[in-house]
């Protein structure tokens, strides 16, 4: 018989799930910067084209082959994407839940649940675009979470039966990340190895039994890599299909195929270019925190535990400091929010080192059940640390933390409704006071996200797309979309290729049009990755019909103008061979307004191929002097 409180929180979470993913399924797709890029990218795989040749692909191939497989089965449509992604969400939840029940009991799994659900799952706080897990920008992300927790789910399993079967499972799970991206490889091997190494130290376990559970684990990574090698070898050369199976992950492997510039870009967007500025960011934020939540200390420790004090004493501390968070937030901007998610690395790094003291305590006294609860908290933390990887010093619960901060959000929340209180309630005094406070923080936290969220679900009224693509974009950029989708279908045939510069795969997807590129980014962090004269060179041998210039700002990306302020090789070759046959809204990089221009290419001007590729010689030449 299932207990009342399990049927409440499922409730509860359930209704959490189902209204934000009604509410915010059509604004989920951030079609103004690259969501259009994993939705074109299943869909030309859907009609046949080869990953990592005829589609540049910078992720491992496990993220690209799974949204293909849901259009094979359920056709191409973002809805359809959308339900697949909701599946995957709900057993995110489901796993996380199980994983934080074990560590810290069910209020802690309740809240850090229901955080995952409010704060991370349907993300928006940004204008323009969507991170949330729905239609993800990066499909990779969110794998990498649920790889995380299927990864810590195997090894719960291999902490109740040690034995080389197990341990192979949670080897599937690893090799699946290292198909997958840096971030699911770090997390799930910090998971594995982490806390294997833990729970073989706190048991003592003999060396031959080590060994040979480890090399059970090496065949279970070696199961996904096989398989991955061999559907790679059905479209690629044996070399090439060799390159991309661990594409993902290259970087741990082979750093020197960053370039320097684009090194430099990782650095800048990980804080380490600024440590001081993002670490006094992160000491500000958790001496925050400590200050809000020390008068709460205080007052639970003056407070006795009894049945009547616990339940007044949580239900007025969650009032006062609700109530007051509440109203003292509507008198700062609410996008100020995002900065308390700074003291999740602090939190996470917290729990390992604590981890680290407690297991080798329980070793000493040979404690079995804490040495299992201490490693499997151990493998919790590593993994929530490897997540974290994808934000560096700049810890936060949107954009990229959508999906980085949901384990290190499930330790805090462990320290502020179950570690911490029970510490107070162990000396005789009311925990629930400083659990109703915690509680309060998080509520206005809550409140903060739900009106960003209402704001932008609100400003994004217009539809674009049809049937099971609609998508909700705001007026301008709506009008914008819909007049050139229609002046695309009228001008151009089915099987004419359609360039867009310098980012915006939506509109190919949309259009139903093919790049007229395997590279689908031209920003200036994806043409350090590949090269200007690589996409140039590919641009001339097979010049495209069509070229769409889309207003896409990337001043945050260290330049504002295509073609003007980066990529002015190609934006040159554009100028030179295509004439602009229709622009919508304002002239893309001439006006503040977005708009997009039309241009196709000219036959008049294009002359023989080497006559083409002596004139890219020569812009080449020019921009370099």
């Amino acid at each position: 018989m299932l207990e009342p409180w399990a049927v409440a929180s499922a409730l509860g979470i359930g209704l959490a799930f189902f209204g934000f993913a009604d509410w915010t399924w059509q604004v989920a797709a951030a079609p103004l910067v690259d969501a259009g890029r994993e939705l074109y990218v299943a869909w030309r795989l859907f009609e046949g084209d080869t990953l990592y040749t005829d589609i540049a692909w910078d992720s491992g191939p496990l993220a690209a082959w799974i949204p293909a497989l849901v259009f094979g089965a359920l056709g191409p449509g973002l809805l359809h994407l959308a339900i697949w992604n909701g599946a995957l969400t709900a057993l995110a939840a489901a796993l996380l839940y199980r994983c934080v029940i074990e560590l810290g009991g069910r209020l802690a799994a309740f809240i850090a649940t229901l955080g995952f659900v409010v704060f991370f799952a349907f993300d928006h706080p940004e204008p323009e675009a969507g991170h949330g897990w729905l239609v993800p920008s990066v499909h990779a992300r969110p794998l990498a979470v649920v790889l995380a927790l299927v990864t810590l789910t195997a090894m719960r399993r291999y902490r109740e039966t040690p034995r080389p079967l197990p341990a192979a499972v949670v080897g599937v799970a690893v090799g699946l990340s290292l198909l997958t991206s840096v971030q699911a490889a770090l997390a799930c091997l910090g998971a594995a190895v982490g806390g294997g190494v833990a729970l073989a130290y706190g048991r003592r376990t003999p060396a031959r039994e080590v060994l040979a559970h480890t090399f059970a684990g090496i065949g279970g990574i070696a199961l996904p890599l096989l398989a991955g090698r061999i559907a790679l070898g059905f479209s690629l050369s044996p070399p090439d299909a060799n390159r991309a199976l661990l594409s993902g992950v290259a970087p741990l492997f082979e750093p020197e195929r960053l370039e320097p510039d684009l090194a430099s870009a990782v650095v800048r967007g990980l804080g380490f270019d600024a440590p001081g500025h993002f670490l006094l960011i992160l000491a500000v934020a958790t001496t925050l925190w400590l200050l809000l939540l020390t008068p709460a200390v205080a007052v639970a420790l003056r407070v006795s535990d009894g049945q009547r004090a616990r339940i007044w004493g949580g239900v007025l501390a969650f009032v006062f400091f609700a109530g007051a968070g509440i109203a003292a937030s509507f008198g700062w901007p609410s996008r100020d929010w995002v900065a308390w998610g700074s003291p999740l690395l602090v939190v996470t790094v917290g729990v390992i080192l604590r981890c680290i003291a407690a297991l080798r305590d329980a070793r000493a006294d040979e404690d079995g059940p804490e040495v299992d609860r201490r490693s499997g908290l151990m493998a919790f933390a590593l993994a929530a640390l490897g997540l974290l990887c994808a934000t560096g010093l700049r810890a936060r619960l949107f954009d990229v933390g959508s999906t980085a901060g949901v384990l290190a959000f499930a330790l805090a929340s462990l320290w502020l409704v179950s570690w911490l209180p029970r510490r107070i309630e162990r000396g005789g005094s009311n925990g629930w006071v400083f659990r109703g406070a915690a509680l309060g923080l998080l509520a206005v936290l809550a409140v903060a996200h739900l009106r960003i969220t209402y704001e932008n679900v609100e400003a994004r009224r217009t539809p674009i797309g049809a049937d099971a693509d609609t998508l909700r974009v705001d007026e301008l950029h709506g009008e914008v979309f819909a007049a050139a989708l229609a002046d695309i279908d009228e001008r151009t045939e089915a099987e004419d290729r359609l360039l867009v510069v310098p980012e915006g795969a939506i509109w190919n997807y949309l259009a139903r049009r093919p790049s007229g590129s395997p590279h689908l980014s031209l920003v200036p962090p994806a043409l350090l990755r590949v090269g200007e004269a690589t996409v140039l060179e590919g641009l001339m041998a097979d010049p495209p019909e069509y070229v769409l210039v889309v207003q896409r700002e990337t001043m945050e990306l260290g330049a504002r103008a295509f073609g003007r302020d980066y990529a002015p090789v190609i934006g040159g070759w554009i100028e030179q061979h295509y004439e602009p046959v229709s622009t919508f809204g304002g002239a893309p990089f001439e006006t503040s307004g977005f708009g997009v221009e039309l241009l196709e290419r000219g036959e008049s001007l294009d002359p023989p191929p080497e006559a083409e590729a002596e004139s890219g010689s020569e812009i080449e030449s020019g921009s370099d002097g």
